[in-house]
């Protein structure tokens, strides 16, 4: 047996998504990749120049040493057998020339994001398999071979497609349609808010779960992409409590949190498929024609907290990043988004044409409490009626009206005072300005 057939490969821990058995599937069948693919077989690629296998074998027991993810693993061997696939001579021999052609049967075959990944996982792989030599003849890992060099993996901008994502309204309407479900329900919901991926939500056991009067803490304690964190569960928090007293295994701490309620794995992990399932049975009966994902609902969640004004330092310890340089993949919002929302701030939509998730941002209105007119936030008087809108100098006025009021009253007792003494005979005498005096006449 070769190297590479007794070489430990098994660094890793398996994914939710069981890419182990993927690259055990790759791993065995490697030499099959030698010749083209049949008219019934999936793969479409194949090695044209057999000296190149020795390569694949090179970056994978690399990649096996380093403990990569097995995802990691794949996505590098696809990337090589594309290369492969188009050069028909040694990796160690090719000039600029030839890595251009494979870069042209790249642009017409990968999507603009994937051309991207692409030339960087070939450069990666390069500087392992045929790596430039420093000054002493040893193998340089930290330059790029000049064959390789001048790949851009630049995206043309004119390409790109309109990126999807839930409006606050969709994520409302999904989660409300699993009523009947409250595992689901509790799934999405503290997917959305707590901005994990799905591997870590599937993974969550019972004991996990921290519960306190309002709120919950649950933890991330296998199979975090940053090791271990807590998920904050505050608006999913009703969600979360009443699946966990529902929970078949709830008195079983390493039963897992999302298990599968039907009679295939009864009680065992749920996959993202079969949540995906229940996805676009959803989406069908609601009428939302966007291709939605489990992985979505995390995405929605970033892009809507983006647009809600949170700052990235926020979002960044919500979802246990180690940096906020992962919100240009996750911020979903575009130009249309940040005008709605402009809109919103000035209080140009109103109504039911505001979505519920955003009817925080809108202008706080002063309501005139004579005429119940709205006037601006910043307004001093009615717009309408001309009276203040500040409540205390709405009361100063009122107590100055009063006492106004109070004068008038006392003036029209004096003046009638007045009018009956003139006719039971008396002098009148009207002194300091409007005071009146009366001065009975002498006997």
């Amino acid at each position: 047996m070769s190297k590479f057939e007794t070489f430990n490969w098994q660094t890793t821990q398996d994914d939710i998504y069981h890419n182990k058995m993927r690259y055990e599937h790759v791993r065995k069948n490697l030499d099959a990749y030698l010749k083209p693919p049949k008219k019934d077989d999936q793969r479409k690629y194949y090695i044209r120049f057999p000296g190149n296998l020795k390569y694949f074998k090179i970056v994978l027991m690399r990649k096996d040493a380093e403990g990569a993810s097995y995802i990691r693993r794949i996505g590098l061997f696809y990337s090589l057998l594309l290369l492969c696939h188009v050069v028909k001579k040694d990796l160690a021999k090719l000039s600029r020339e030839d890595v251009d052609e494979a870069m042209a049967f790249v642009r017409v075959r990968v999507t603009p994001k994937n051309q991207s990944k692409w030339v960087e996982d070939i450069k990666h792989i390069a500087k392992i398999v045929v790596p430039e030599l420093d000054e002493k003849g040893r193998p340089d890992d930290t330059v790029v071979p000049y064959a390789f060099r001048h790949l851009s993996g630049r995206i043309d901008m004119s390409k790109q497609k309109r990126k999807e994502v839930l409006g606050p309204d969709d994520v409302v309407k999904i989660i409300q349609f699993f009523r009947q479900d409250s595992r689901l329900q509790a799934l999405l919901a503290l997917c959305y808010e707590s901005l994990a991926r799905p591997q870590e939500l599937l993974w969550l056991r019972v004991r996990d779960v921290e519960v306190y009067d309002n709120y919950a803490k649950i933890w991330v304690s296998e199979h975090g992409k940053e090791g271990t964190k807590f998920l904050e569960c505050v608006d999913s928090f009703p969600y979360i409590t009443k699946w966990y007293n529902e929970h078949p295994l709830r008195h079983k701490p390493d039963a897992f949190l999302f298990c599968n309620l039907g009679d295939s794995k009864r009680h065992g992990q749920m996959s993202p498929a079969n949540v995906n399932k229940h996805l676009r049975n959803a989406l069908a009966q609601l009428g939302i024609t966007k291709q939605v994902t489990l992985y979505t609902f995390k995405r929605s969640g970033v892009t809507h907290l983006r647009l809600a004004g949170e700052s990235d330092a926020v979002i960044q310890h919500k979802a246990g990043w180690t940096s906020t340089a992962q919100l240009k993949t996750y911020d979903y919002s575009q130009h249309e988004d940040t005008f709605k929302l402009q809109l919103i701030k000035r209080g140009l939509m109103i109504g039911d044409t505001v979505p519920e998730a955003l009817k925080n941002l809108q202008p706080e209105y002063r309501k005139c409490a004579f005429c119940g007119r709205n006037n601006g936030v910043v307004d001093v008087i009615c717009g309408n009626c001309q009276r203040p809108l500040d409540r205390k100098k709405i009361l100063e006025e009122v107590r100055q009206k009063e006492a106004q009021i109070s004068d008038l009253q006392e003036q029209m007792k004096k003046f009638n005072e007045v009018l009956n003494e003139l006719v039971a005979g008396k002098t009148v005498v009207i002194k300091d300005a409007g005071k009146v005096v009366l001065v009975e006449k002498k006997k």
